[in-house]
C-alpha cells in the first residue's frame, strides 16, 4: 500500500445523513475543500477528518482530487455548522450548502484564479526587479572604478551624476521589491480580541443607533469586527446610509441582491481579517468566515425574517447569532422597539441584561373603535372621521396601511375627498420594511394583523403595530376590537404589562418561552403534529435525534417555529 494515501471523510453540500469516504493521495488539512464524486456528480466538499487507513466497512473508496485554491474553513465555520445541524435538525451538509452556495464556491473559485494571476504576475516583477538590480550594481561597479582614475573635471561630474542617478534607481526598485514581498508574506500580528463574558444586552427604544455606534466604537478600539444583522434588505439599506457617514470604508454590506464580485470582496475582506471591519447584512452574513469578531449587533431581533422557513436549514439567525458571539467571545447586542418574548423572559431570569431609551419619541395614536363610529354614522368608507381630521392636518408623507381592503378602492376614495393629495399605501409586510419617516400613518382594519390558530398572534400583533409607531409622527389605529389589550398597550406605550401577562398565559400552558417546540410538517407546510419539549433539558440534542428518525424522510421538522 502506498503509504502516501490518507483516507477523508467530507461533508458534501447535499441532503446526507452520513459523511462519506474518499482517499487523499496529496497533503490535506481538516477544513480544506476538496473535489469529490458522489453517485456520478461531481461535487466540492469539506474534509472533517482524516485517518491514516481505510475504514473497515467500506469496501470501494472513491479518489479525492484538491479543489485548487479554495480557501480553507475555519475551525470555527464548522463548529457553528454542527451546532446549526444538530439544533435545527438537518444535516451538516444542508448546512454547508447554505453557507457556501454553488454560486459562492464558484466566486471563491474566480477569486482564486485572481490570486494565482495577482501571485504570478508579482513573481515576475520580482524576478524582473532583482535582474535590473543586478545590472545596475554591475554599472554601478563599473562606475565606481572609473572614479578612481583621473579625469578631467567635466568628465568626473558625469560619471558622478551617473552614480547618483544608478543608486536611485537601485533605492527604487529595492523599495518596490521589499513592498512586493511584504504583501505575500504579510503576517497579522494584532492581538486575539477575546474580552471577558459579557451578557446579551437588549436595547429597547426608537432610535437605537447611538447606542449601537457607542458599542461599535468600543469594539473597534479593541481591534475587533463587527457583524450587524438586518431581517430585510430594506431596512439593510436604511441601516447603511446612518453609519456610512461615521465609519466610512470600512463598513461592508453583505446581501442578496449584491453582485457575486460584490460578495467575493467581502468574504476575502473578512477571511482577511487583518484589520477590523463592520459587516451590515441580513440573515445569511452570519455564515461570512469571520476570523476575529468581537460584536454582533441584531437589530429588530423580534422580526420573524430572522427564521428561515422555506428551505433546510430553519435556523433562527437572532438564536445563531448568539452562538456565534460564544464561539469567539464576543459581546451580543439586541435592538428593538418592542422584544420578542424570548429575550424579554432572558432579561427577566438574569440571562440577559436590559437597556431603555431613556428618550422616547413623541408618537401620537388615535385608537378609533369603528363598530362605534359606524353607530355615530362616524366612518365614510374605509376611513373614519378622525381618519380623515388627521389627513386634512398632515404636512407631509401620508401612509396607509391596508388589510383586507383592495389598494384600488383606498385610491378611489381618497382621489375623490382629497383630490390632488399623494398617498402612498402599503401592505403590513411592506410597511414594516418601509425605511421612510411620515408624517401621518392610518392602519384602515388593525385586527388584520391577528391569526385565530398562532399562540404568539397577540406578540407578533403588538410588535408589528409598535415597528409602524417607530416609523410616523402620528398612527391612527382603526379597529373592530378597541378594548383588545395589544391596542390599549400600544396606545399607552406600556408594553411590559402586555408583556407580563402574555408570559403568565405562556407558562400556564406551557408554551414557549418556558418550553422548547418543534413542528412536524409536510411539504408544503401543513402542521402534522406539535411537540413541546422542556427548557435547559440536558437530553435535548438526543430527544431532537429521535424524534428526526421516527419521522426521517416523510417530513419536515421545524425546530422553533415561528
Amino acid at each position: 500500500m502506498d503509504e502516501s494515501v490518507r483516507y477523508i471523510q467530507v461533508i458534501v453540500p447535499v441532503k446526507l445523513e452520513w459523511a462519506p469516504w474518499y482517499s487523499a493521495c496529496f497533503d490535506v488539512r481538516v477544513g480544506q475543500m476538496v473535489s469529490v464524486t458522489l453517485i456520478g456528480r461531481k461535487y466540492t466538499a469539506v474534509v472533517v477528518h482524516i485517518s491514516e487507513s481505510a475504514p473497515a466497512d467500506i469496501k470501494k473508496i472513491l479518489p479525492a482530487t484538491p479543489a485548487e485554491g479554495l480557501p480553507l474553513v475555519s475551525e470555527k465555520e464548522l463548529e457553528l455548522w454542527k451546532f446549526i445541524s444538530e439544533y435545527y435538525l438537518c444535516t451538516i451538509g444542508e448546512v454547508f450548502k447554505c453557507a457556501y452556495p454553488a454560486m459562492k464556491v464558484k466566486s471563491e473559485e474566480i477569486a482564486a484564479r485572481n490570486r494565482e494571476r495577482k501571485e504570478l504576475a508579482r513573481s515576475a516583477r520580482i524576478r524582473k526587479l532583482n535582474a535590473s538590480i543586478s545590472v545596475l550594481k554591475s554599472r554601478l561597479e563599473s562606475n565606481s572604478l572609473k572614479l578612481t582614475s583621473r579625469h578631467n573635471e567635466t568628465v568626473t561630474q558625469r560619471l558622478k551624476l551617473e552614480r547618483a542617478s544608478i543608486l536611485d534607481r537601485i533605492r527604487t526598485a529595492e523599495k518596490e521589491m521589499e513592498e512586493l514581498k511584504t504583501v505575500a508574506e504579510e503576517t497579522q500580528n494584532r492581538l486575539s480580541f477575546i474580552q471577558e463574558p459579557v451578557k446579551p444586552e437588549e436595547y429597547v427604544g426608537y432610535d437605537r443607533i447611538p447606542f449601537y455606534i457607542s458599542r461599535i466604537e468600543e469594539a473597534l478600539s479593541n481591534g475587533s469586527s463587527i457583524l450587524i444583522l438586518e431581517p430585510e434588505f430594506d431596512l439593510a439599506s436604511s441601516m447603511e446610509k446612518k453609519l456610512r457617514d461615521r465609519f466610512g470604508s470600512i463598513l461592508l454590506t453583505f446581501n442578496s441582491r449584491q453582485t457575486a464580485s460584490a460578495k467575493r470582496l467581502v468574504c476575502s475582506t473578512v477571511r482577511d481579517g487583518s484589520r477590523p471591519h463592520i459587516v451590515l447584512g441580513t440573515r445569511n452574513a452570519i455564515f461570512l468566515p469571520f476570523k476575529e469578531l468581537g460584536l454582533v449587533i441584531v437589530d429588530e431581533e423580534q422580526d420573524i425574517s430572522y427564521k428561515q422557513r422555506d428551505n433546510s436549514p430553519r435556523f433562527n439567525a437572532r438564536d445563531t447569532a448568539s452562538y456565534l458571539c460564544r464561539l469567539f467571545g464576543a459581546r451580543l447586542v439586541l435592538g428593538s422597539c418592542a422584544p420578542s418574548l424570548e429575550t424579554y423572559y432572558n432579561c427577566l431570569s438574569g440571562k440577559y441584561s436590559m437597556t431603555m431609551d431613556p428618550l422616547h419619541r413623541e408618537t401620537g395614536v388615535d385608537l378609533v373603535d369603528l363598530p362605534s363610529e359606524r353607530r355615530k354614522n362616524g366612518v365614510k368608507g374605509l376611513f373614519s372621521r378622525i381618519s380623515l381630521k388627521r389627513i386634512s392636518e398632515a404636512d407631509g408623507e401620508i401612509i396607509v396601511v391596508r388589510g383586507w381592503e383592495k389598494e384600488e378602492d383606498i385610491a378611489s376614495q381618497l382621489s375623490s375627498l382629497f383630490p390632488g393629495r399623494q398617498f402612498r399605501t402599503l401592505s403590513f409586510s411592506s410597511a414594516k420594511k418601509y425605511s421612510g419617516d411620515s408624517a401621518l400613518t392610518i392602519i384602515l382594519q388593525a385586527d388584520f394583523v391577528f391569526s385565530q390558530t398562532d399562540f404568539r398572534s397577540d406578540e407578533k400583533a403588538f410588535q408589528t403595530l409598535s415597528v409602524l409607531k417607530e416609523k410616523t409622527k402620528t398612527l391612527v389605529v382603526q379597529t373592530s376590537n378597541a378594548m383588545h389589550p395589544v391596542f390599549k398597550c400600544l396606545e399607552a406605550g406600556n408594553w411590559q404589562d402586555l408583556y407580563d401577562n402574555l408570559l403568565s398565559e405562556r407558562k400556564e400552558f406551557s408554551l414557549p418561552p418556558y418550553t422548547r417546540l418543534s413542528d412536524v410538517i409536510t411539504e408544503d407546510g401543513t402542521l402534522i403534529r406539535r411537540i413541546p419539549m422542556q427548557r435547559g433539558d440536558k437530553s435535548l440534542i438526543q430527544k431532537k435525534k429521535a424524534l428526526a428518525e421516527q419521522y426521517s424522510g416523510s417530513y419536515i421538522i421545524d425546530v422553533d417555529p415561528l
